[in-house]
């Protein structure tokens, strides 16, 4: 009996992947909603000093043909990082105090991706994200505060795949490196690497 069991599965999974193939290859617009979750780099991970960060964002794509899409991604990003009491130097002077760092940038992103044939459930893309980055940076000693906002040009390379599931509904998965042109302090530019998690919502032609 077990040796009946393997074709079987080999030929539903031939069935299904005829099947999703073509939705995949059929997409007319695409919207998801992203988590992310990534790595600090550069002068961003030596100020922050700690790898993980959250963050989310909101995408929307239309498909030219099944190969290529262009689109619109905003986004939001928060790291932050809090230190033990200790005395620290000013421009008033000496001050102890609890030091505590953020940096949180909101990403406007033009997106083009080029998107390879569908296989299985799987449809693996790879493009570009350029636009603003509107960066916020903000330092406290207890309740003394520096503060800078800016907004500067970046890109996020991106490569990833869509995942079907059903009715509409599917999954993103991929990797993002975001740079960004901002300089203050501690800054000579903006790094950082996400893995992207996405649930979408597509609409067929």
């Amino acid at each position: 009996m077990r040796k009946y069991i393997l074709p079987v599965l080999i030929a539903i999974i031939l069935l299904s992947v005829q099947s999703t193939c073509n939705a995949q290859d059929n997409i007319k617009t695409l919207f998801s909603y992203n988590y992310g979750l990534g790595f600090a780099t550069g002068d961003l991970k030596s100020y922050i000093d700690k790898k993980l960060f959250d963050g989310f964002s909101i995408e929307g794509r239309y498909f030219i043909n099944k190969n290529i899409s262009v689109g619109l991604n905003l986004g939001y990003n928060d790291f932050r990082k809090y230190f033990d009491r200790e005395v620290y130097s000013t421009g008033s002077g000496n001050i102890s105090a609890v030091q505590t760092r953020y940096f949180n940038t909101v990403p406007v992103l033009a997106t083009g991706f080029y998107y390879l044939n569908s296989i299985s459930a799987f449809k693996p893309y790879a493009g570009i994200g350029v636009g603003a980055y509107v960066s916020n940076y903000q330092k406290f000693y207890s309740t003394l505060e520096s503060k800078h906002t800016k907004t500067c040009f970046g890109l996020r390379p991106e490569i990833g795949t869509l995942i079907k599931l059903k009715n509409g509904l599917g999954l993103i998965v991929s990797g993002r490196y975001n740079y960004a042109a901002y300089s203050y302090q501690e800054f000579s530019s903006l790094n950082y690497f996400e893995l992207n998690f996405g649930l979408s919502f597509s609409i067929e032609k």
